[in-house]
C-alpha cells in the first residue's frame, strides 16, 4: 500500500509538473505571437504608407489618399493645424530702432482648443538660435477648431542700416510649433522712410536683399484710382465745378489728413505740386478707399486745357498708381455734342450724350468706376460705400456698367387719361413721378417676405397675360383695369413723355403711373409673351412664365423701363437656375441656403437696386428663371422646403454670401477681392482633398460650388458642414 502511495503520489506529482511546463511554454508562444502580431502589423503599415504615397501622386494631389479616403472627415481638408489667413504687412521699410505695430490671424485647422494661458496655451514665437521669443499671446481666451485666433505685438527694428530677415511661428505650450503657422518678416532699415534699393555685407542677422521700389502696374502700385466724378468737362470761362474722386490704399502705409505722411490731391504744374485737397477722412488704411473733393475754375480764355494730378505724401512725394488727367473745354455756350479741331493745345474731345436705353444695354457710359467689373456683382460684395458715393455725385454703378443720372426728381402727381382709342394728339405728357413710399410692404408669412426681382429692362412693348383673371392697377393700388383669364394686355412706354400706354380688351388708356399685375387667387401665373428667354441647351423652351405679381415701371434715375416681379422669397429660391436635378440633395440644400441668405441680406439693406425700385436682378445677383424652371428643377423645389426659413449668420446677424463657380485651390477673402471692411467669415479656404484645381472662374470669394459638391460627392458632407466650411465660424439660423 505504501509503495501504491507512492507511486500514486509521483505520478501526480510528475504530471502536474509536466502541465506546468506546458502552460508556460504556452504563455510564452502567446507572448511571441504578440510580438510576432505586431512586426507584422508595423511591417503592413510601412507598406501601406508607401503604397499609399504611390498611388496618390498620379492624382495630382498629396491629401488624398484612396487607401484611407475617409481620413479627410476626420483631419480636415488640409494637414496643417494653422492656416495663415489675414496679416498687416509683410515688408517694412524703417528707420534705425522705429517701433511699428503688427498684426495676424490664424485659423485654427486642427482639433484642439488654442488657449491664451495655462496647459495648450498658444503663442506667437520669434525663432531665433536660443530658441523660440516670445512676442504675443492670443487676443481671446480661447480659440476654437474653425475659428481665427489674432496675435497683436509691435516690430522694432535693428539699430543697424541694413535688410534683415526674422523667421515667426505659432508654437503649444512655448515648445512645440504648431504646423502651417511659420512665416517671415523682412524689415529694410534705412536712414529716412522714404524707399529705396539697399545692399548689405551678411552677417549672422543680416540677409542681402535688394529693396525694390514699386513698379508700375495695378499690382504693385501704392494707389488704385476707384471712382472719379467726371474725366471731361465743358465749361464756360471761369465757371467752377465740383469734383471727387477716391483712391484705394494699395500700399503698406496709412495714408494721414494731417501731420506726417499726410496725403494729399495736387496739381503737377511747371512750379511742382500745387495743394488741391485733402484727405476726406482722418486716416486711410491699407485696403481702404480715401476721398479727395476739390472745386475746378475753369481758364478764362476759350480753349481745351490738359490738367495732371496726382497723390503726394508730405507735398513732395508722388505716390505710385495715382497720376491722372482732366480736360477742360472752355466754350462760350455749352453743347453736349460738340467736336473741336486739335492744335497744339487742344484735344479732340467728343462728349457723350446720355442715350435712350435699348434692352439690357447701359447708357451714358463713362470710366467713373475703374476697378469695378460686371462680373463682380456676381456675388454683390462691391464695396457699398464706393456705389454710395458715385451715386451722390451723379453716377450709378450696376450690373450693367455705369450711367449718368439725376438726384433730385420734381414730385408731380401722376394723371391718367382715358381715350378710346387713344388720340395721340391729346395724349397727357406728365412729368415723372418721385420715389413713392407706396411700395407693398412685406407680407408676415412662412414663405418669407416679399421679394422684388428686376427680370428685364426693355424699350419694346410688353405683352402680358394670366392663368387666371387678373387686375391692373396703378402706384396708388387703384384699379385701372380688370382682365379676364387668357386675355392679353399689352404696356408701351413714351421715353420721351415718360407716359404709360395700356391696351387690351377694350381698354386704351394713358398714365404717367407705373403699372402693376395683380392675379385675383394668390397661385396666378403671369405669362409675359412677349419676352424671349430660351435657354441655350433647348430652344424650345421659353422662361417667360411668373408666380407672383408683375410690375412694368420707369426709373428717372436710368432711364431704363424695368418689368419686376414681386413674390415670396421662398417660391423666387424655387424659380433659381443655379443648378441641376442631377446635383446631390446636399449640395442643392447649400447652395440654395447661401442664395436664401444672400437676398435676405439685400432685402434687409435695401440699397442695392433702390434707384430701380427691387431687391434683386434674375441675372447677375442670381440667375432666376420663374416658374418653368421650377417645373423643370424638382429637386430645388425639394432643396427649398428642407431648409425653409434657414439662413447664414455670424454673431446672429443675417451676412452676406457670396458663391462662385470655380477657382485654383483655394478661396479668396473678402478684403484680397474687395477690401472693405474684415469680415470674418469670409476668408480664404483651402479646396477639399482631391478637389480638381482649375483656372478660377468667379470672383473666389465664399463658397465654391465645385467645392461643396465635391464635398457633398465625395465626402458625404451634410448641407450645414459644407456651408461652415466655406464659411468660417458661421451658424445657421431660422427667420421664419
Amino acid at each position: 500500500m505504501k509503495n501504491q502511495t507512492a507511486y500514486l503520489f509521483g505520478w501526480k506529482y510528475n504530471q502536474e509538473k509536466t502541465q506546468a511546463v506546458i502552460k508556460k511554454r504556452s504563455q510564452l508562444d502567446f507572448l511571441i505571437s504578440i510580438i510576432i502580431a505586431f512586426l507584422i502589423i508595423i511591417l503592413v503599415s510601412q507598406f501601406l504608407a508607401h503604397l499609399d504615397r504611390l498611388i496618390r501622386t498620379p492624382l495630382g494631389t498629396k491629401d488624398f489618399s484612396l487607401i484611407n479616403p475617409l481620413a479627410i472627415n476626420v483631419a480636415s481638408a488640409a494637414s496643417d493645424e494653422a492656416i495663415k489667413m489675414i496679416q498687416s504687412q509683410n515688408d517694412f521699410t524703417l528707420t534705425k530702432s522705429e517701433k511699428i505695430k503688427f498684426s495676424i490671424g490664424f485659423k485654427n485647422n486642427g482639433q484642439k482648443v488654442w488657449e491664451r494661458s495655462g496647459s495648450g496655451k498658444v503663442e506667437l514665437r520669434r525663432k531665433d538660435s536660443t530658441g523660440l521669443a516670445f512676442k504675443a499671446a492670443l487676443e481671446s481666451a480661447e480659440n476654437k477648431p474653425g475659428q481665427i485666433g489674432y496675435f497683436n505685438t509691435t516690430l522694432q527694428a535693428p539699430s543697424t542700416l541694413g535688410t534683415y530677415k526674422f523667421k515667426y511661428a505659432l508654437a503649444r505650450d512655448g515648445k512645440t510649433i504648431i504646423s502651417g503657422s511659420e512665416f517671415e518678416i523682412k524689415i529694410s532699415v534705412v536712414a529716412n522712410t522714404a524707399k529705396q534699393n539697399i545692399a548689405v555685407s551678411n552677417s549672422s542677422q543680416a540677409t542681402v536683399i535688394s529693396f525694390q521700389t514699386n513698379g508700375s502696374g495695378n499690382a504693385s502700385n501704392e494707389a488704385i484710382k476707384m471712382v472719379q466724378s467726371q474725366n471731361d468737362f465743358e465749361m464756360t470761362k471761369s465757371e467752377k465745378i465740383k469734383f471727387s474722386i477716391g483712391f484705394k490704399n494699395n500700399g503698406q502705409k496709412v495714408w494721414n489728413e494731417t501731420s506726417s505722411g499726410k496725403v494729399e490731391l495736387c496739381r503737377k504744374d511747371a512750379n511742382g505740386l500745387a495743394f488741391k485737397a485733402s484727405l476726406e477722412s482722418a486716416e486711410n488704411k491699407p485696403g481702404q478707399i480715401g476721398y479727395f473733393n476739390t472745386t475746378l475754375s475753369a481758364p478764362s480764355t476759350l480753349g481745351t486745357y490738359k490738367f495732371k494730378y496726382a497723390l503726394a505724401r508730405d507735398s513732395k512725394t508722388i505716390i505710385s498708381g495715382s497720376e491722372f488727367e482732366l480736360v477742360i473745354k472752355v466754350v462760350a455756350k455749352k453743347s453736349k455734342n460738340t467736336q473741336i479741331a486739335s492744335s497744339q493745345n487742344t484735344v479732340i474731345i467728343t462728349p457723350v450724350p446720355i442715350a435712350t436705353n435699348t434692352l439690357n444695354k447701359p447708357v451714358g457710359l463713362a470710366e467713373i468706376c475703374l476697378s469695378i467689373k460686371t462680373g463682380d456683382f456676381k456675388a454683390a460684395t462691391v464695396d457699398q460705400k464706393l456705389i454710395d458715393e458715385c451715386l451722390k455725385i451723379g453716377i450709378k454703378v450696376t450690373d450693367e456698367g455705369t450711367s449718368y443720372v439725376k438726384v433730385e426728381v420734381p414730385v408731380i402727381p401722376p394723371t391718367v387719361t382715358n381715350t378710346n382709342p387713344i388720340d395721340n394728339s391729346s395724349t397727357p405728357t406728365p412729368s415723372p413721378s418721385t420715389i413713392p413710399n407706396n411700395i407693398p410692404a412685406p407680407v408676415s408669412s412662412n414663405n418669407g417676405p416679399l421679394v422684388r426681382i428686376g427680370l428685364y429692362s426693355t424699350t419694346e412693348t410688353i405683352t402680358i397675360t394670366a392663368n387666371s383673371n387678373y387686375k391692373i392697377k396703378d402706384q396708388n393700388q387703384a384699379v385701372l383695369a380688370a382682365m379676364p383669364v387668357g386675355v392679353q394686355s399689352q404696356v408701351s412706354f413714351n421715353f420721351s413723355t415718360r407716359t404709360y400706354t395700356l391696351t387690351g380688351n377694350g381698354i386704351n388708356l394713358a398714365t404717367s403711373s407705373y403699372l402693376r399685375f395683380e392675379g385675383d387667387n394668390s397661385n396666378t401665373v403671369f405669362e409675359i409673351t412677349s419676352l424671349n428667354w430660351r435657354p441655350a441647351w433647348n430652344q424650345s423652351l421659353n422662361d417667360n412664365r411668373f408666380l407672383g405679381k408683375l410690375e412694368v415701371r420707369y426709373s428717372p434715375y436710368t432711364s431704363k423701363l424695368w418689368v419686376i416681379n414681386e413674390l415670396e422669397l421662398e417660391n423666387y429660391l424655387k424659380g433659381l437656375a443655379e443648378t441641376s436635378n442631377d446635383s446631390p440633395l446636399e449640395y442643392q440644400k447649400a447652395l440654395i441656403t447661401a442664395a436664401r441668405t444672400y437676398a435676405m441680406y439685400h432685402y434687409n439693406r435695401g440699397t442695392k437696386h433702390a434707384n430701380e425700385y427691387y431687391t434683386l436682378d434674375a441675372t447677375y445677383d442670381q440667375v432666376y428663371k420663374g416658374y418653368n424652371s421650377q417645373l423643370r428643377l424638382t429637386k430645388v423645389s425639394q432643396a427649398v422646403e428642407e431648409t425653409k426659413g434657414q439662413v447664414v449668420a455670424y454673431n446672429g446677424e443675417v451676412v452676406v454670401t457670396p458663391y462662385f463657380s470655380y477657382d485654383d485651390g483655394r478661396t479668396r477673402s473678402y478684403q484680397e477681392v474687395w477690401g472693405g471692411s474684415f469680415k470674418p467669415w469670409l476668408v480664404s479656404v483651402k479646396e477639399p482633398a482631391g478637389y480638381d484645381k482649375t483656372t478660377m472662374y468667379g470672383h473666389g470669394v465664399g463658397l465654391s460650388a465645385h467645392g461643396a459638391l465635391h464635398l457633398a460627392v465625395y465626402f458625404n458632407y451634410t448641407f450645414d458642414q459644407i456651408l461652415k466650411y466655406y464659411y468660417t465660424g458661421i451658424e445657421l439660423k431660422k427667420i421664419y
